[in-house]
């Protein structure tokens, strides 16, 4: 009897099938997630613009996608860092219409600084922005550990655990994001 190429290691020797044990250990990590994704997808039907669609570049909206989904799955730093991503390329696109790419170039800050200037009915929400903007930045360009933003600063502050914290920052990230995509800018 031949053997098949794909059971053999490049020693020749035959390599055991791991197929069923992947299966296995996948539906043992649904099983054993599925309440808290559960109570994540509760979380996010509570927040989610009821009544809207959004036509949106496809880099937009597979960043959109991508924010719920790492949030869906526990991936609460990747949901923050993606919120902020589609906030700033809602952000761009009504600089953009408004004739000011040069100011959409040069980052989030300089956005939300033009926004405040230009748009003072955007105050707030340029408020709620900008904390997600603060909370991200340490983990994109690196700290000095006694920054106040930094996550080991706001642990000792607020007494919270690192997960704690980094949980409710993707759900306020995403709500920030959500308020963003309806809000008529």
């Amino acid at each position: 009897m031949k053997r098949s190429q794909k059971n053999l290691n490049l020693f020749g020797e035959e390599v055991p099938d791991t197929e069923p044990a992947m299966s296995h250990w996948l539906h043992r990590s649904d099983s054993a997630t599925f309440e808290f994704r559960r109570a994540r997808a509760e979380h996010l039907k509570l927040i989610y613009p009821r009544g809207y669609s959004f036509l949106l570049p496809p880099e937009s909206f597979y960043v959109l996608e991508e924010a719920k989904l790492a949030f869906l799955n526990g991936a609460d730093l990747a949901a923050v860092m993606l919120a902020q991503a589609f906030i700033e390329h809602i952000l761009q696109i009504h600089l953009e219409k408004l004739d000011q790419a040069a100011v959409a170039r040069r980052g989030l800050k300089a956005i939300i600084e033009y926004i405040r200037r230009r748009e003072p009915h955007h105050r707030y929400l340029m408020s709620l922005v900008d904390e997600v903007r603060r909370f991200r930045n340490p983990f994109m360009h690196l700290r000095d550990f006694d920054d106040p933003d930094c996550l080991s600063q706001r642990v000792f502050a607020t007494q919270m655990s690192p997960e704690q914290i980094l949980e409710d920052e993707a759900k306020r990230a995403l709500g920030v994001m959500y308020e963003v995509a309806v809000t008529k800018l």
